[in-house]
């Protein structure tokens, strides 16, 4: 009986087991189905994001080629199997720069678009006869259209590569054609800055602040400063943090525009940022497109000015953010390197390198240490404190003891 008893408990636990794998295995399925979609969603915005980055240097390659195409109509991708194009189209439209890009929606319009199959069809070219069609259309001069080669996640960064061309719609003539290729790579979402960090931030912008009232107050011209994120550690908070104070300084000879807080226009900036220090920097007309560029984004800051001809740019980077244990307390210090620098020629106007510094309260400081001490050790602490109570009630039974009347 005892056999058979224990046989059976023996059963049941190996059941009880099973039932615990195969509901583990079901949880585990149901978890990568419902993530599923949110990593698919995730890789799809990236790879908008690249197709908005492959508007950004179409726009770009055509500005440097020179090309003289009139008001252009985007017309559609050819073979694409993810929606694309209407972003394409938003990037190109919204893309700082001399070309002028036809918007609205006509009747004739979409019915020219029906005619040509881009979902199946598997050539990039249009035939001439097809794109003289869109000539009937007033005020359109040319018609750029292009063809999906890649569009796809490799590892942390979305790559999207297109062949791209522009024809002239009276003739049906190629005015350009080319490869694009858009990247985005996958940044980390910033944390909020401590405490600490954020204040030493500040005075750090106080001090170039101050530096950059002196500098201002010493010339006899007007600049135009637009003011780019700073690079390195926490860049994009301390960029936040510090803008106010930096805008705050213009004066009458300094005018500022700071960064807006539209992702998309920061994706903007990040791109001109690149192109400004990038291997283009010392061709003349590449600075003159980012310059005018510049120019278009800060004219769209304040509503009521047609353009803002930018003759300055304030950039730098986050060289450093350092704690030490001082006499009075822990210190906190941030440290820059900001440079102002024409977008023309490159020439450096002004730079300057700061520090801000953030001396916490002793008392808070060693309240705070405390508590970060408490909680690592916390185990530690109710062994002590209870250890505490025998010895306090050990104690106090043996001063009865002693006390007590004989």
């Amino acid at each position: 009986m005892q056999h058979q008893t224990a046989a059976t408990e023996k059963m049941a636990s190996r059941i009880h087991q099973s039932n615990c794998k195969w509901k583990l295995r079901v949880g585990m399925l149901a978890a990568l189905i419902l993530l599923f979609p949110l990593a698919a969603q995730a890789g799809e915005r990236f790879i908008d994001y690249a197709a908005e980055d492959a508007a950004y240097q179409t726009i770009r390659t055509l500005t440097n080629a020179d090309v003289d195409a009139g008001q252009i109509a985007f017309v559609g991708l050819f073979g694409e199997e993810q929606d694309l194009a209407p972003v394409f189209r938003a990037g190109v439209i919204g893309t700082p720069g001399q070309f002028r890009f036809y918007t609205r929606d006509e009747e004739e319009w979409d019915t020219l678009v029906d005619e040509i199959d881009f979902a199946n069809r598997r050539s990039d070219v249009m035939d001439g006869e097809s794109i003289q069609k869109f000539g009937r259309i007033q005020g359109v001069d040319s018609l750029l259209y292009g063809d999906i080669r890649e569009a796809r996640m490799v590892d942390d960064q979305a790559v999207v590569r297109l062949a791209l061309t522009l024809a002239e719609v009276e003739t049906g003539q190629i005015l350009w054609s080319g490869n694009v290729e858009g990247e985005y790579s996958i940044i980390p979402e910033p944390q909020p800055l401590p405490e600490n960090v954020r204040r030493a931030a500040i005075n750090a912008a106080g001090d170039a602040a101050g530096r950059l009232r002196d500098w201002g107050e010493e010339r006899e011209d007007t600049v135009q400063v637009f003011f780019l994120p700073l690079d390195g550690e926490s860049g994009r908070q301390i960029t936040d943090l510090i803008v106010g104070e930096i805008v705050g300084a213009g004066g009458e000879r300094l005018r500022f525009y700071s960064p807006p807080s539209e992702s998309e226009t920061r994706r903007m900036l990040d791109r001109l940022a690149a192109d400004l220090y990038g291997p283009g920097a010392s061709d003349e007309a590449h600075r003159q497109r980012i310059a005018e560029q510049l120019g278009q984004i800060a004219a769209g800051m304040p509503a009521d000015e047609e353009t803002v001809p930018v003759s300055a740019v304030l950039m730098g980077r986050v060289t450093g953010i350092t704690e030490s244990e001082e006499l009075h307390g822990a210190a906190t210090r941030v440290t820059a390197n900001l440079q102002m620098i024409n977008p023309l020629d490159h020439r450096n106007l002004w730079s300057a390198n700061i520090e801000g510094a953030y001396m916490g309260d002793a008392a808070e400081d060693i309240l705070t240490r405390l508590r970060i001490h408490i909680t690592d050790n916390f185990g530690m602490v109710v062994a002590v404190a209870v250890g505490a109570l025998i010895i306090l009630f050990v104690f106090s039974k043996m001063l009865k003891a002693v006390t007590r009347p004989r």
